[in-house]
C-alpha cells in the first residue's frame, strides 16, 4: 500500500480525501497505477449532490466514503473550483489536455 495522499482543498474551501491505492475503493485497486478508472472519495467537508450515488452512508454525507467514484465525477466536482496553487500533484496537471480522457497517476495523487 502506497501512503495516504492529502486533501484536495478548493477555491471556495470545500474539501474532501481522494485517495486511490490497494487499501482503498478504486480500480484498479493498487498503488502507483498508471491510469485510474475509479477512486475512493471520503469525508466531504460539506454535501456534494454529484457524489451522493456512492456515498456508503447517505445519511452522514459528511462522515462518510464513498466507493469507487468514477475520475470524471470527481473531476467535475473540484476542475472549476479547485484552487491548484494548494494542491500538490506528481505530475504536471493541464486540464485542457485531459478533456475527454481519464486522469492519469492521480493528481488524485496529491490529488486529481
Amino acid at each position: 500500500m502506497t501512503g495516504f495522499f492529502k486533501r484536495v482543498v478548493c477555491a471556495d474551501g470545500f474539501s474532501m480525501s481522494v485517495q486511490a491505492h490497494n487499501g482503498s475503493y478504486c480500480h484498479p485497486r493498487r498503488g502507483g497505477a498508471e491510469i485510474y478508472e475509479s477512486v475512493e472519495v471520503g469525508f466531504p467537508s460539506a454535501p456534494e449532490p454529484l457524489l451522493m450515488e456512492w456515498a456508503e452512508s447517505p445519511d452522514e454525507p459528511t462522515e462518510t466514503v464513498y466507493g469507487w467514484v468514477p475520475v470524471g465525477v470527481v473531476r467535475r466536482v473540484i476542475e472549476s473550483t479547485v484552487d491548484w496553487s494548494r494542491v500538490r500533484c506528481r505530475r504536471e496537471y493541464n486540464p485542457g489536455a485531459l478533456r475527454g480522457k481519464k486522469i492519469t497517476s492521480f493528481v488524485a495523487a496529491g490529488l486529481i
